[in-house]
């Protein structure tokens, strides 16, 4: 489950690669934190209810989540989407994709994104 509060943070710096951003540095409630790209990581399936950090559609500003799914994607090549829960209302599904639901959540506070939008935390453990 998503933590009472959404932890405090600011982006530092973000390396870009070709089409998105492979590492963001942040501090988070204090402690610089390095988040990379799903995308690098071999089984994000064992990443499922760690902290993640994602744009958020609706204001476009990063914001920290909850990793609840992993979907292969078949109608498209090389697609895997990840399904993202919020505590406030920051997406745009409730735990629903393409008509299936994933996982159950408020209006709003999930969002299913490409896993090479989402970022997981490096060091994980001084969050």
């Amino acid at each position: 489950t998503v933590a009472e509060k959404q932890p405090q943070y600011a982006i530092v710096a973000a390396k870009q690669t070709q089409p998105k951003y492979s590492l963001i540095k942040l501090m988070l409630n204090g402690k610089f934190q390095e988040f990379y790209s799903l995308k690098q990581v071999d089984d994000p399936n064992t990443l499922i209810g760690e902290l993640i950090l994602c744009r958020s559609k609706l204001s476009c500003d990063y914001v920290v989540g909850t990793l609840k799914v992993i979907i292969p994607v078949q109608y498209q090549y090389d697609k895997t989407i990840a399904g993202i829960e919020f505590i406030d209302p920051l997406g745009n599904s409730n735990g629903e994709f393409n008509g299936k639901r994933y996982f159950k959540t408020n209006h709003f506070c999930a969002i299913f994104l490409p896993i090479n939008e989402v970022y997981m935390c490096y060091n994980k453990q001084t969050i």
